[in-house]
This record gives C-alpha cells, sequence and structure tokens, in this order.
C-alpha cells in the first residue's frame, strides 16, 4: 500500500500476487471480507465500505501472518 491513511468510504483494495506461493487477503474488522486465494501472477479486489477506524489486513494462508504479512490501516 502506498498509505495506511485512507478515507472512509467505498475502498477497493487489489491484491497482486509477484510471489511464487498462494495468497490471499483478510480484512479484520468492520464488515470484514477477503479475496479469493490467488496464485503467482493472479490478482484479485475485494471491495468494501469502511467507517473511520482501525482495520488490519492479512495473508491467512499458512503462517504467512506470523511471518509479517499483515498491515494496520487507518481510516478516517
Amino acid at each position: 500500500m502506498s498509505s495506511t491513511e485512507i478515507a472512509a468510504g467505498e475502498v477497493t483494495f487489489e491484491l497482486r500476487n509477484d510471489g511464487g506461493t498462494s495468497h490471499d487477503l483478510v480484512l479484520e474488522g468492520g464488515p470484514g471480507g477477503s479475496t479469493a486465494i490467488i496464485g503467482p501472477t493472479e490478482t484479485a479486489t475485494l471491495t468494501v465500505t469502511l467507517e473511520p477506524g482501525t482495520y488490519v489486513l492479512y495473508c491467512s494462508i499458512g503462517n504467512h501472518r506470523a511471518m509479517g504479512m499483515e498491515i494496520e490501516i487507518t481510516v478516517s
């Protein structure tokens, strides 16, 4: 992400897998949601409406989150 601070409202997250294993993107907090699991070179999107607050985005595959594949965002 280019910024961890975004405006409230409808937001589309695009997941692009440039790695060699499968990944997904999960939104923790608020409306929640997730993308499909995607393989190398694939993309997926997640569109949600976010209220002001703090949310976490992470990969739920295996131990990816524990390896640091998570980011906290602030919505204002």
